[in-house]
């Protein structure tokens, strides 16, 4: 549905979706929509609510525009280039913005329900994180950060391009940094479309210094793989 509506109403832009067959004709267009239908299977099937819907558009492999909606929640949160971050939730509007926290050991952790690996709960003990908040879905973690009610997310699970774009366009425009684990920014629109390299999101202030204190585990995490 969303697909169809997309290509109806953007004929000449390029589409990547989780519902359907990779499009490669996508790689020759400025402008690519990449939509994730159901983000949070696992907490769709298991029906916990924990799971969104995510539109995002990207020119030139960046996110210019993101949507993250929380159905069984009435939740959105969207985001355009420029224009700030916004959520909408009972008819109120609020305008997102990151906390300003700087210290990991006051800072919330926002963890995977489903995904909370060995990586996340070292990286949590070495930062003497205190306070953690499970929840589906990756767009809805990022919600948190954005909203300032989180400061950081991890996560070493391989995501794809739908599972990042939309969150990543929120979460800069409420001020905040997302990063794979070496603290590169993704760029989007890729033949390959799975980021193998794990996640980090946070508020941005200390996002160097935190790639940067990750890095032994991160490292000693890609050992044990090889």
């Amino acid at each position: 549905l969303i697909s169809r509506g997309l290509r109806a109403a953007y004929p000449h832009d390029g589409l990547l979706t989780e519902e359907s067959d990779d499009d490669l004709s996508r790689l020759e267009k400025e402008r690519v929509w990449i939509v994730d239908p159901v983000d949070g299977t696992t907490e769709f099937i298991n029906g916990t609510g924990d799971f969104s819907v995510q539109i995002a558009l990207t020119v030139r492999g960046r996110p210019v525009l993101g949507i993250v909606y929380q159905p069984t929640e009435d939740l959105l949160y969207h985001a355009v280039r420029g224009r700030g971050a916004f959520s909408v939730q009972n008819g109120q509007t609020q305008r997102l913005c990151v906390s300003t926290e700087t210290d990991p050991t006051s800072m919330c952790l926002a963890a995977s329900r489903s995904h909370y690996s060995a990586f996340v709960r070292a990286a949590r003990r070495e930062l003497g994180i205190g306070e953690v908040r499970r929840v589906g879905s990756v767009g809805l973690k990022v919600g948190l950060l954005a909203r300032g009610a989180c400061d950081l997310y991890l996560a070493t699970t391989v995501a794809k391009e739908w599972d990042l774009c939309a969150p990543h366009a929120v979460l800069e425009e409420a001020g905040g940094t997302l990063t794979n684990l070496c603290g590169e920014r993704p760029v989007y629109n890729q033949p390959k479309i799975a980021e193998c390299r794990g996640v980090i999101a946070s508020n941005g202030l200390i996002h160097a210094r935190l790639v940067e204190f990750l890095t032994p585990l991160v490292e000693g995490m890609s050992e044990q793989v090889a």
